[in-house]
């Protein structure tokens, strides 16, 4: 089920941004996942990787941060499309509720996904829907 939100509801356990490059379209996409620190000992990490996209699964795999940048220097790839946005995620029991946050068309976007069948999440998240 699909929320649209007028902003980011607080208490997410864990927020990570991503960029996405449409490499073959609608299939396959070359992502960088930023995850900031929750504490501060903890350090940003930084994770490069291809996501595969079918009409029965998403596969990723990890590759190296060489890799990433050399296929985005290549001139074949420089016009690709490309989309950032922040995944932010919540738990409600057994569920993970994932809020999106992007901007589109110079408007900022926010929505929410998870369940149908679990009314916790939707009658909480009620207070910020548009």
């Amino acid at each position: 089920m699909l929320m649209y939100l007028k902003q980011v509801p607080p208490n997410f356990y864990r927020s990570l941004q991503e960029v996405e490059f449409e490499l073959v379209p609608n299939t396959l996409y070359m992502v960088v996942v930023v995850m900031p620190p929750t504490n501060r000992e903890e350090k940003v990490q930084v994770k490069y990787l291809f996501r595969i996209v079918t009409n029965s699964k998403v596969r990723e795999a990890m590759i190296t941060r060489q890799l990433y940048e050399e296929i985005l220097a290549d001139p074949e790839f420089m016009k690709c499309k490309s989309r950032t946005y922040s995944k932010f995620e919540y738990l409600y029991g057994k569920d993970t509720i994932t809020v999106y946050s992007e901007r589109v068309n110079d408007e900022d976007l926010f929505y929410a996904d998870g369940p149908k069948d679990n009314k916790e999440w939707q009658y909480d998240f009620q207070k910020y829907h548009i």
